[in-house]
């Protein structure tokens, strides 16, 4: 994996292309890679991973993190590590909480 970070701007890009918050996203993620059946991986995991290389190439398109992305996506299994390491990165940010503080779901707005 290419080096990723997830600093303010990465969860802002994040907030402002999915128009979700990081919490929700990782939570999703978390859910796909433990029951794949009928749940979005390949999103999440590629906007996740698409934010934390903006650190290093500031204008990078989310095509371009895809392409970089492609080595882990050869098997089910690969690709639930690979997210789990992105989720770990983003949680030892701490800009979450605390580090060992597990994603939260967000609640609907009222």
């Amino acid at each position: 994996m290419k080096p990723v970070k997830f600093d303010f701007n990465a969860f802002y890009m994040i907030e402002e292309t999915t128009g979700r918050g990081v919490p929700a996203l990782l939570v999703e993620l978390s859910a796909a890679t433990s029951d794949p059946v009928n749940k979005r991986i390949f999103s999440p995991l590629a906007r996740l991973y698409w934010a934390g290389r903006l650190h290093e190439i500031a204008g990078m398109s989310l095509r371009e993190a895809i392409a970089e992305l492609q080595p882990e996506a050869d098997s089910q299994d690969k690709l639930a590590k690979f997210a789990e390491s992105l989720i770990n990165k983003v949680t030892e940010s701490g800009l979450l909480g605390g580090k060992d503080d597990p994603p939260k779901q967000e609640s609907p707005a009222q």
